[in-house]
């Protein structure tokens, strides 16, 4: 009877955290841009980066919608390897879109891809964006979201620190190396 007990809360348990292992997996996807003015601002430049920021290990990024809030001409559009979609084909485009061509090409999760660009005739800023998801089992999900600026390369303090040390002491030692051979 104690044995019984013993294995049906093993189970129970087991079962519990198998559940919410599950259930906590959620696709995410970060969409970041890098914006740069062309011709005093009459044509913007917009370089992509696709991260899959999903929990899950199954979950693959394989395709990326960006919506306008406006029309714009899109021009030199290009994407990342064996990427390809409707980057601007008709113009002016409410949307943008690229997919992979392959599963292998799919944007596995923790990992990122750039190169994807293209020029508009003017400044669009964050837009929305939908990301689909695969589990290479024919299960897609969807999440929706907006995309974000990258932000500009900071180091980080304690880098500035070190560098600024190891400099001080460079300099230190050379002027100490210096005036001992001065006063030789």
């Amino acid at each position: 009877m104690k044995f019984k007990r013993f294995f049906l809360a093993i189970f129970l348990i087991a079962g519990i955290l198998l559940i919410s292992d599950v259930a906590s997996a959620v696709q995410r996807a970060n969409i970041f841009y890098d914006e740069t003015s062309l011709n005093g601002g009459l044509l913007w430049k917009y370089d992509y980066t696709f991260e899959n920021t999903s929990t899950s290990d199954f979950e693959f990024l394989f395709s990326v919608r960006l919506d306008f809030n406006s029309q714009y001409d899109i021009s030199n559009a290009s994407t990342a390897g064996t990427w390809e979609g409707f980057w601007g084909n008709t113009s002016p485009a409410f949307f943008v879109e690229s997919h992979s061509s392959n599963i292998v090409s799919d944007i596995a999760p923790g990992e990122k891809l750039s190169l994807f660009s293209f020029t508009a005739d003017s400044q669009i800023g964050s837009t929305s964006f939908t990301a689909f998801f695969d589990d290479h089992n024919h299960n897609v999900n969807m999440v929706t979201g907006m995309t974000s600026q990258n932000p500009p390369v900071v180091p980080e303090p304690v880098s500035t620190v070190l560098f600024l040390t190891g400099g001080a002491t460079m300099a230190f030692r050379y002027r100490q190396k210096r005036k001992s051979q001065s006063s030789q």
